[in-house]
């Protein structure tokens, strides 16, 4: 049995919508990220409308499952320490979609 990302199916849905433009550079890797109460903004530096790719519907718990899974990294905080600021593992995102989210085998070299 192949072990798998800890993801639930929207998580997997965003992530897949966000690689063919991580693979095109059309994404930045660097994103501030400001949520609301349903809506959450994102600004980064790529050419691709997030929002047309769904992301405004990304919350605080999808953000945190990608942090856990090491899809991104959070790079600062706002003054009550939450995170404002995202670095995303763009050749782990791509591999992760090109794998059906399945981790890479340790035994494989």
């Amino acid at each position: 049995m192949m072990a798998e990302y800890v993801l639930n199916d929207k998580q997997r849905h965003l992530l897949r919508r966000l690689a063919p433009g991580l693979k095109q550079a059309q994404i930045g890797l660097e994103w501030n990220v400001v949520m609301g109460a349903n809506i959450t903004a994102i600004f980064e530096s790529g050419k691709i409308n997030l929002r047309s790719l769904g992301w405004h519907h990304a919350n605080h718990e999808d953000f945190e499952q990608f942090v856990d899974q090491g899809f991104f990294r959070v790079t600062k905080h706002n003054r009550i320490g939450q995170p404002l600021g995202y670095a995303l593992s763009d050749k782990l995102i791509i591999a992760a979609v090109e794998n059906n989210f399945l981790l890479p085998d340790p035994m494989a070299n």
